[in-house]
């Protein structure tokens, strides 16, 4: 082979190269590019779980993740059967996606809290007191809501306990297995910790001080 093809080859070689190089690039720079399709957290809460379980959640901006966030709260008490579908839907992830919804939560929550802190403590001595005033009313009435939930389920374990016709000991015991993996798990106080530990030290001054002042309003020490 003479040296003119062998040039030939070359540039075709080279321009082949450059064309598909540059579909290449074409190709990841539209993927890159486009627009992410954000899920409606209502329509489809399991394709909203796994939209904030991804890196896409990051391409919005701290606005957006919050209205994202925000929306994802049912408009009413979610159901037993909805609680335990977000459980499976979790369950399914990967330790990765868990990681990264769980650190997405996180700063969605710290930016809400701080925004309600910055708030609060610009508020007057009157408005503080209000504002303390309805969220330990709020805090009761969640307490009394948890505490009845707990006496019913107490009180259908208590039924499902007494032996029925046609039952094994065996379905007896899956059933028991099955109430108690559906029970509601409460956040533990190592993440309410670990929660305050992430915060900067001027937002955790402010987080603890507002513990203070909430606490001796409920003590009536706070006037």
């Amino acid at each position: 082979m003479d040296s003119d093809k062998k040039k030939k080859i070359i540039v075709a070689v080279s321009i082949i190269s450059g064309i598909v190089i540059v579909i290449a690039g074409g190709i990841c720079a539209y993927l890159a590019l486009r627009p992410v399709k954000v899920p409606d957290p209502q329509k489809d809460p399991q394709a909203a779980r796994k939209f904030i379980s991804s890196k896409h959640f990051q391409t919005l901006t701290p606005q957006q993740q919050n209205n994202f966030v925000r929306n994802m709260r049912p408009a009413q008490r979610p159901t037993r059967a909805q609680m335990d579908a977000a459980r499976k839907d979790f369950e399914k992830m990967t330790p990765d996606e868990r990681r990264t919804m769980m650190q997405n939560m996180r700063k969605v929550h710290m930016r809400a809290e701080q925004e309600r802190l910055d708030k609060f403590f610009k508020m007057s001595k009157k408005e503080q007191l209000a504002e303390l005033d309805r969220r330990i009313a709020e805090q009761d009435k969640r307490r009394e809501e948890f505490r009845k939930r707990r006496a019913q389920q107490r009180q259908n374990q208590q039924a499902q306990k007494a032996p029925q016709q046609g039952q094994t000991p065996q379905t007896q015991t899956s059933n028991n297995n099955t109430n108690n993996q559906n029970r509601r798990r409460r956040p533990s106080a190592q993440m309410r910790r670990e929660f305050e530990a992430s915060m900067s030290p001027a937002a955790r001054a402010k987080f603890q001080q507002y513990r203070q002042m909430e606490r001796m309003r409920r003590e009536g020490k706070l006037k």
